[in-house]
């Protein structure tokens, strides 16, 4: 028995050893043909590159067209309604004008009234021509008189006397002048021919000026002027109710955003907010009427452009070239984008082409406040307003809803690049992990332009050189294969 067990005791020491040996063999084995952690590689090769910056922002449009009614007109068919899609030339309603025949009549008069007082200036201007000859016929006469007394050796005591410029007088200054010469005139204190000659040709020479302030040509040019413009405005309301007979029509293709009218109703008056005030301030303002010009009557004429029949907004249409979409940028952004950069605009499920059109010059700071346990504190930032303009709008589109804008902001053709999975970034500096001898290896790169998919390298690789993906979890210097 003990025999047969030292036997036993001998084979399960045996066993055990060439277990052993086995064990270290397989380590050996193991550690010799270990080549690291297995890795996905990617080839440095030519791309595109497209940089994008992507927001958010509302849409809105700049070309509205507004359409106006007058007061009491009656549309006989209106054929569109909010949220109608129309196009150029097709026509929105049509109206009964009989109540513009009061607005004409105001016109034709204001015109009649224009001419007649333009013929009567003329007129006034003929004789005025008249008059001024036979004063230049005296005036002549009387200087040839007084160089004549000269030749024969009088001293005139009025000789050294300056003439006073006329031109420049006020109708009222230059008929105290007159009056105050001609008392001179029939006094005792000219006592000399050629003093009283020389008091004659000044006071000859202040009847010519004061003559040329009634009717000079400026006044003339300003009679005709409200001549032509009456006639237009008359012109223009024979046209205007014409139009609204035949119907007003879209002047471009859009969507119907406002209808304030309705048929057989007469119409009653809707503010535009956005209309002009009248002339009434500057009217107001106006000052130093010198010449006597009836200036009350003359922009009357002017004027004849407004009536004693109202007109208020009846129609808006929202124009499809001047959808926009409105978002902010931020400092940083206003280096990478610029207006005319091409965009991408997405809307629901749709896609449209657009331009970056607009960046104001002036930033504006937004305040919010944060609320926490510690309390409440204050965070300011700063940007600047911008619009894409959407150039292929259509009628899917809806005015205030958000829209997603993707702007292209570089573009790269045929550059070496890398995956973004492949990028790292260490102390502000960009590396990527190569294979060198089985192990990662970090090497320091320079990158350009991006997008979604690929850096643009600059310096640092070569074409089909290979880069490590996804290495968050390698280290420099650890066993890697692909």
């Amino acid at each position: 028995m003990k025999e047969i067990w030292q036997n036993k005791k001998a084979r399960i020491g045996l066993i055990f050893g060439a277990a052993v040996i086995l064990l270290c063999i397989v380590l050996i084995i193991l550690k010799l043909t270990d080549r690291g952690t297995k890795v996905e590689v990617a080839k440095v090769e030519r791309n595109n590159v497209e940089q994008h910056y992507d927001t958010t922002g509302n849409m809105s449009s700049v070309a509205a067209e507004k359409y106006y009614a007058y007061v009491g007109m009656v549309p006989k068919e209106v054929k569109v309604k909010p949220g109608d899609v129309v196009c150029k030339g097709d026509i929105l309603a049509t109206f009964d004008t009989s109540v513009l025949n009061s607005v004409i009549s105001e016109r034709r008069d204001a015109y009649d009234e224009a001419t007649k007082t333009y013929n009567n200036a003329l007129q006034g201007k003929n004789d005025t021509k008249a008059q001024e000859a036979e004063l230049d016929t005296q005036i002549k006469a009387l200087e040839a008189k007084i160089k004549e007394l000269e030749a024969q050796g009088q001293n005139s005591q009025n000789a050294n006397q300056n003439t006073p410029d006329f031109s420049s007088m006020t109708p009222e200054q230059l008929q105290q002048y007159i009056q105050n010469a001609s008392q001179n005139f029939d006094s005792n204190e000219i006592t000399d021919s050629q003093g009283a000659l020389e008091v004659q040709l000044l006071l000859l020479k202040a009847q010519k000026a004061l003559l040329g302030t009634g009717n000079s040509d400026s006044l003339i040019a300003i009679y005709k002027q409200n001549v032509d413009s009456t006639k237009a405005a008359y012109d223009a309301a024979v046209k205007e109710r014409a139009d609204y007979e035949n119907g007003l029509v879209a002047k471009q293709d859009g969507k119907v955003t406002d209808v304030f009218i309705k048929e057989g109703v007469p119409y009653t008056k809707v503010e535009d907010k956005s209309a002009s005030g009248d002339l009434s301030a500057l009217l107001s303002g106006m000052t130093g009427n010198e010449s006597g010009i009836d200036l009350t009557s003359l922009i009357s004429g002017l004027t004849a452009s407004e009536s004693s029949v109202d007109k208020g907004l009846a129609i808006t249409i929202d124009y499809y070239e001047g959808y926009n979409i409105t978002f902010t940028l931020g400092k940083y952004d206003l280096e990478t984008v610029k207006v005319g950069m091409p965009a991408t605009i997405t809307y629901l499920d749709y896609k449209y082409e657009g331009e970056v059109s607009y960046i104001s010059a002036t930033a504006q700071s937004t305040t919010d406040i944060v609320s926490s346990m510690m309390g409440s504190s204050t965070t300011t930032t700063s940007s600047v307003d911008a619009q894409v303009t959407i150039l292929n709008p259509d009628e899917k589109l809806v005015l205030g809803f958000d829209a997603k804008v993707s702007i292209l902001v570089a573009k790269k053709d045929n550059v070496l690049t890398i995956p973004v999975e492949a990028l790292v970034i260490k102390d502000e500096k960009m590396y990527v992990y190569v294979i060198e001898n089985g192990k990662a290896t970090l090497k320091e790169i320079e990158v350009g332009a991006s997008s979604e998919t690929y850096y643009e390298v600059t310096k640092g690789l070569t074409e089909g050189e290979e880069v490590i993906l996804n290495s968050s979890k390698i280290h420099e210097g650890d066993k890697v294969y692909s």
